[in-house]
């Protein structure tokens, strides 16, 4: 680029944009629509008292997860040159920044086989929540709410202190 008043103007272009992970501690946090307008959800929980998994152990996995990524590095190669120039069918339940969000696993999956395609579009219509009432998503938080609250203070204890104190929380 040259100086003040310069005429050698040279456009570029940049890639601004590009995956995200945002975790969020409690289960009643929201992120702003602007965010989640760009964003799959994907929504974790912490495991109850009652539920048993196993421990994760990275050492455990590396070998196999070295393997998976030079067989992805292998399998991407033959395909990273005209897969930009695939447009595959759209979810059209999905509206147009879900759809941005979605099309390159999309586009990954069509490249793989048919049937992951299909499992995954049924994936995202659910974590979209295709079909869903409207207004479902409000009640959801204050719902997991009142369950959590219910699990810790069961009807037969008598104590429905904190419940009631959980119910004006979500009303306010």
């Amino acid at each position: 680029m040259g100086g003040e008043g310069s005429r050698d103007i040279q456009v570029k272009d940049f890639v601004v944009g590009g995956p995200k992970a945002i975790a969020l501690v409690s289960s009643i946090a929201t992120l702003p629509d602007t965010v989640t307008d760009r964003a799959i959800e994907v929504h974790i929980y912490r495991k109850t008292r009652k539920e048993k998994v196993e421990r994760f152990r990275t050492r455990r996995v590396r070998p196999e997860a070295a393997l998976l990524k030079k067989v992805i590095e292998v399998w991407a190669s033959g395909v990273v040159k005209d897969i930009a120039f695939d447009e595959p069918q759209p979810i059209e339940e999905l509206h147009d920044r879900a759809w941005d969000v979605v099309e390159p696993l999309v586009t990954l999956a069509a490249r793989i086989s048919p049937e992951f395609e299909a499992r995954l579009r049924d994936a995202l219509k659910s974590a979209f929540q295709v079909g869903a009432e409207s207004g479902a998503e409000e009640d959801t938080i204050a719902t997991k709410l009142l369950t959590d609250i219910r699990e810790v203070f069961p009807a037969n204890t008598g104590d429905y202190t904190l419940f009631r104190f959980g119910f004006r929380i979500i009303l306010q």
